[in-house]
């Protein structure tokens, strides 16, 4: 089993959802998804006590947005994968869409399975186009931010889910070789199907 603590540090709708879930499978260690998040009941509740100072041998994703100094945060890791998404603009179209419509991940309803892959079309777009064209501006800030730190490895979500050269980044900077690959169906815009990236 591996042992080293892993920060996940990145904004929402970059793909780090399945990341961690498949991170945590291939290290056999445990993920902890947006603890800091207090949009979320759900994980307000569960990460209640949740210590930074106290983990050991898991996975974070912190967002900036969480109000951590991130030289504060990033000493109490063994490694930082920093991720962020290179078409800020489907970035921010699938920010709002799930902001409005109140879908993120695939989850549970009672015993009923709801699934998170959608489709966003022109209309929404249309509507929202000021509210999209804002989150891009904010986005560009992001990611030069990213881009300053200066420390573990700067992943894009492309990388990942579009070649193979983002797992062949992450092998090496883990210094391991991983069991299988990350899976590109656990994309949920358009569900299965391949976009070409502007």
């Amino acid at each position: 089993n591996v042992v080293m603590n892993i920060l996940l540090y990145t904004w929402y709708r970059t793909g780090s959802r399945s990341l961690g879930d498949w991170l945590s499978q291939e290290l056999d260690i445990e993920y902890h998804h947006e603890p800091f998040n207090t949009h979320n009941p759900k994980n307000l509740e569960k990460y209640a006590n949740f210590n930074l100072d106290k983990i050991k041998n898991c996975i974070v994703k912190i967002s900036p947005h969480d109000n951590f100094d991130f030289v504060d945060i990033v000493n109490k890791f063994d490694k930082t994968i920093i991720l962020y998404r290179n078409n800020i603009r489907e970035q921010s179209e699938s920010f709002i869409w799930s902001k409005h419509k109140k879908i993120y991940h695939h989850h549970y309803a009672g015993e009923k399975f709801i699934y998170a892959y959608y489709t966003i079309d022109e209309n929404f777009l249309k509507e929202h186009s000021i509210e999209i064209d804002n989150e891009v501006d904010r986005l560009k800030i992001e990611n030069e931010y990213f881009a300053s730190l200066n420390t573990g490895l700067l992943l894009s979500y492309e990388d990942l889910y579009f070649s193979e050269v983002g797992l062949s980044k992450m092998e090496k900077y883990l210094d391991i070789k991983f069991k299988t690959k990350l899976n590109p169906i656990n994309k949920l815009r358009n569900g299965f199907v391949k976009k070409s990236i502007t």
